[in-house]
């Protein structure tokens, strides 16, 4: 059912392209649709044809979710033949709660990242979105907050646009946390910038650092980006 209907809307792609579409293909400036523009249409439909944008885009929601479904069907499987009840129940118990066409990136770190946001990581980050600037929430080891958690309040936080969105991690986990998230939302449909700031105080300041680090903090928010920073970056910053 996922092939034949990737094939379909595939198809649909290729038949809604119109004169200004086709001139930009010959051109060379436009290529041929193949799978993983799909994701990217999930929340960008600057890339579709200018023709049945909304036809197409309904089309590409219900393939994601179906891809979804199927990552789940194979997990449920695994679980099934290594007999782990506790992983085969909560996969199982795990449904969707928020509506995909209202956080369609969310969908596309699905897709890409092959899981399932669960109930409560969903309520978790929906509970951060709605609260005033200062709001913490305690969570248990596992629940999914650097793999799951943080990257959905960093595509929901850099698409909004409001404020600059900034990771802070402990030092011993900065290089996974920074490797993982180049892979789950740079080097990714997403497309979301990551910034770094390893800023230590024996780092003399003059205005020119000033100039460039303050460039830099408007670039990273002018594109949507992110700041991952530890507490001793912030801190000798804001120190010096």
């Amino acid at each position: 059912k996922r092939r034949s209907i990737e094939e379909s809307v595939l198809a649909t792609l290729s038949d809604a392209l119109d004169s200004r579409d086709c001139f930009d293909f010959f051109a060379g400036s436009m290529r041929k649709f193949v799978a993983s523009d799909l994701l990217q249409m999930i929340y960008c439909t600057t890339s579709m044809p200018r023709r049945a944008v909304r036809e197409i885009q309904s089309q590409v929601t219900g393939w994601a979710l179906l891809c979804v479904f199927e990552d789940k069907l194979c997990r449920l499987e695994r679980f099934l033949k290594q007999q782990k009840k506790e992983e085969l129940v909560q996969e199982l118990e795990c449904t969707r709660i928020w509506n995909p066409n209202q956080y369609p990136r969310w969908l596309a770190f699905e897709v890409e990242q092959q899981l399932q946001i669960r109930p409560e990581q969903f309520k978790t980050v929906d509970q951060l979105l709605k609260k005033s600037t200062g709001s913490v929430i305690q969570l248990n080891m596992g629940s999914g907050k650097t793999r799951v958690m943080v990257p959905m309040l960093v595509l929901e936080l850099c698409r909004q646009q409001r404020k600059l969105a900034r990771i802070n991690v402990l030092p011993s986990i900065l290089q996974e946390a920074l490797l993982y998230y180049q892979q789950s939302l740079v080097a990714s449909v997403q497309h979301t910038k990551l910034f770094t700031l390893p800023f230590v105080r024996d780092n003399d300041i003059d205005e020119c650092t000033v100039n460039i680090l303050d460039e830099e903090m408007r670039r990273c928010h002018m594109h949507g980006g992110c700041l991952i920073v530890t507490p001793q970056h912030r801190n000798s910053l804001l120190l010096k």
